[in-house]
C-alpha cells in the first residue's frame, strides 16, 4: 500500500479501500499499518495527458516503530515532456515538525525511458532529489537509509532499469542522504534481479 508514490508510506496496511470517479479519481482508506497504527486516507487524481495530477491528505497514529501520531498531506504534478520521458514534483506537509520547526518538503523527479518486461534492451533512468523532514513520511518506499534517518533527510538518487531478457529485470540504485537534524551521511548502493512470472 503506498501514499505518496512511496514518499510517505509503503507498506502493508490491514483495512478498506474505496476508489471510485473517472475522469477525477478518488479513493478513501481506512485500516492498520504493518506497525499497528491506525491510518486514515484520502486521495484526489486525474490523468489528464500530458500531464497527471493529485493530492492527498493521511492521517496515522503512534505505532510500534516509534512513528509519532500525524497527519501527512500532499500534492504532486506531473508532465510527459516526450514519449516515455517526464518530469515531476511533489509537495508534502505534515502536522508535525522536527526541532528546527521544518514541516514542508517536496520530491523532484525526471524520468526518462520505460522498461517493458517482455522486451530486452528497453530500460530507464530516473533521478530524484528528496527533501524530506521527519513528520512527511511513515514507511519510505526507497532502499537507501531513509527509515534509519528518523530527523528526516534530504539528498539525490539515481535508479537504472533494463530488462536483460524476456521477464528477467536489472535493477540498480544509488543514494545519498543527509539527515536533516544531525547532518550525518548515508550512501546506498542497491541492485537486483527480479523474474516475472
Amino acid at each position: 500500500f503506498m501514499l505518496g508514490e512511496g514518499n510517505s508510506v509503503d507498506s502493508t496496511v490491514a483495512g478498506v479501500t474505496a476508489n471510485f470517479g473517472s475522469p477525477i479519481n478518488y479513493e478513501l482508506t481506512a485500516g492498520e499499518t504493518k506497525a499497528h497504527g491506525k491510518i486514515m486516507s484520502a486521495n484526489v487524481k486525474r490523468i489528464a495527458e500530458p500531464a497527471w495530477y493529485g493530492a492527498g491528505i493521511h492521517y496515522f497514529t503512534e505505532d510500534r516503530w516509534g512513528n509519532e501520531t500525524r497527519t501527512i498531506w500532499h500534492a504532486y504534478y506531473d508532465y510527459k515532456i516526450a514519449r516515455d520521458n517526464w518530469l515531476g514534483l511533489m509537495y508534502l506537509g505534515s502536522n508535525l515538525k522536527d526541532e528546527d520547526g521544518r514541516q514542508h518538503g517536496f520530491v523532484a523527479t525526471a524520468s526518462f525511458g520505460k522498461v517493458r518486461i517482455w522486451k530486452p534492451k528497453t530500460h530507464m533512468t530516473q533521478f530524484k532529489y528528496y527533501y524530506q523532514p521527519k513528520g512527511t513520511y511513515v514507511a519510505h518506499t526507497m532502499s537507501g537509509l531513509a527509515g534509519y534517518m528518523r530527523g528526516g533527510f534530504q539528498g539525490p538518487a539515481v535508479f537504472y532499469q533494463r530488462t536483460l531478457f524476456p521477464n528477467i529485470v536489472f535493477n540498480m540504485e544509488y543514494y545519498w542522504l543527509k539527515e536533516l537534524t544531525t547532518g550525518d551521511r548515508g550512501n546506498t548502493w542497491w541492485t537486483d534481479v527480479t523474474y516475472y512470472f
